[in-house]
């Protein structure tokens, strides 16, 4: 029984100690200047963006564990893009933290416990589902990471947390890194329209005082990758770059992009696509002309409803139908998965378009050809529509590709790009007449001098005894 008292108190004895040579909890002793700057800045909102390897880790770690110290019984929220991600960044450097400052914690599966009943949650944001689960809780401060990868989800994610936020004055912090494309939810919050809501800090490894030779590390990454390649310029200088390797569309707004008022008033053909409405998805139309000479395709138009918007074809119909009585398509082809019969859609009592079907998907087919078309510049684009953020800004699904297969990544479902690729099946539908080229000068004389050799040789009637067919002595 001494024994065990005696390992009992042993053991006791070694926890004061540890404790009495950690520090108190300063959260400026834990981060150095530029971090210090961040974490002083007293806007509910702010946005962090730069260049890996500035530290974010462990500045997310000080921002989230603060409240819970100071106010007993409080939330904080650190989610990622899944839950094991969060848990791998993020629980090394609290463990560390833990271990330095004087801070009466234990770390659990996926959240923090403090002795106060303060909870630090590690939550991830990898679809819609998990996003809603921000719904239920009272936090401090949210840290959202990895914007980037968040992609759709982090509006949604912001769209759930803010009530929660303004009711109990918690604060929010979203980081990452410059994205590939200049367009989504995390763009606008840095570069666009929600700039103005979030104090703005731009970061970059150079700041960090622990990394050797910052500098040095820049300037060799320059010499391998070039000062202009997208790559560098997003990791390495932390600029906002489209990247057009990054999407599965080539497009470029200079060389593919036009604007309403420079197309040509009237085309020769006129063709639709359309990708019906699912249960959340939205309908696209998109409307093509072409066969004006140029050998250029252009979108002329198209018609985007709202998720979930359009409730049946009678209302597809009225919205192609007028289409067709101002513009008498050609032909209307629809992508609806592995339909493979033709759509009536009625546009007027007695009146109906067929829209045909579009072929098996082939991505590996279709994807190719559409970017050949970009690549050429022989596809304009509309500037400022909906179907050019489509191909700004969808990507393929990294893991499936990886696994040899297309799909595309969840973060934007390019319905309207899927309308335009039925609308080029109509395209290359049609049997465009030929168009009469006046012959050259040389190509007329050399068609003189042949016709001379292909002329036909007759024969004169001759006198009796001549003809090449009377035998010689013949009489």
């Amino acid at each position: 029984m001494a024994k065990k008292v005696s390992k009992a108190r042993a053991k006791r004895e070694l926890e004061a100690r540890e404790w009495a040579a950690k520090k108190e909890w300063d959260p400026h002793d834990s981060l150095y200047a530029e971090q210090r700057i961040i974490f002083d800045d007293t806007s509910r909102d702010r946005a962090v963006c730069g260049t890996r390897q500035f530290g974010k880790t462990t500045l997310a770690g000080t921002e989230l564990i603060d409240p819970c110290i100071k106010q007993s019984r409080s939330e904080s929220i650190f989610a990622s893009i899944t839950i094991d991600h969060g848990i791998e960044v993020l629980f090394p450097e609290l463990e560390r933290l833990l271990a330095t400052y004087r801070i009466k914690a234990k770390l659990r599966d996926d959240h923090v416990a403090f002795d106060n009943g303060s909870v630090l949650h590690c939550m991830g944001l990898a679809n819609v589902s998990e996003a809603r689960k921000l719904q239920g809780h009272r936090p401090a401060i949210v840290v959202l990471d990895e914007a980037t990868d968040l992609a759709a989800n982090l509006d949604e994610a912001i769209a759930f947390i803010k009530p929660s936020l303004v009711r109990h004055g918690g604060r929010l912090l979203v980081m990452g890194i410059p994205g590939p494309v200049l367009a989504g939810i995390w763009y606008e919050i840095c570069e666009g329209s929600q700039r103005a809501f979030y104090s703005q800090h731009r970061v970059s490894l150079l700041s960090n005082p622990f990394i050797p030779d910052a500098p040095g590390e820049v300037a060799r990454e320059a010499l391998r990758l070039g000062e202009d390649n997208p790559l560098f310029r997003r990791h390495w200088r932390g600029e906002w770059v489209y990247d057009p390797e990054a999407t599965v569309y080539r497009y470029d707004s200079a060389r593919n992009g036009i604007n309403r008022e420079d197309l040509p008033s009237r085309f020769k053909y006129y063709v639709a696509g359309l990708d019906p409405a699912g249960v959340a998805d939205r309908e696209a139309l998109v409307l093509l002309g072409f066969g004006n000479g140029d050998g250029v395709i252009y979108q002329v138009d198209e018609d985007v409803s709202e998720p979930g918007g359009v409730s049946d074809y009678r209302e597809t119909g009225k919205r192609v139908g007028e289409w067709h009585e101002k513009h008498r398509l050609v032909r209307v082809f629809y992508d609806y998965g592995s339909a493979k019969k033709a759509l009536q859609l009625f546009y007027r009592n007695d009146q109906y378009l067929n829209a045909e079907p579009v072929p098996v998907k082939d991505l590996e087919i279709e994807i190719p050809r559409i970017n050949t078309l970009l690549r050429s510049n022989k596809l304009k684009i509309l500037r400022g529509s909906k179907l050019e953020r489509d191909l700004q800004v969808t990507r393929w699904d990294d893991k499936a590709r990886s696994l040899g297969r297309n799909k595309y990544s969840s973060d934007n479902h390019p319905d309207v790009a899927d309308a335009l690729r039925a609308a080029l099946q109509a395209v290359g539908a049609v049997e465009p007449e030929p168009t009469a080229v006046a012959p050259s000068a040389d190509e007329l004389e050399r068609a003189e001098v042949l016709a001379l050799f292909e002329k036909k040789k007759s024969y004169r009637p001759t006198e009796r005894g001549t003809s090449p067919y009377t035998r010689r002595g013949r009489t």
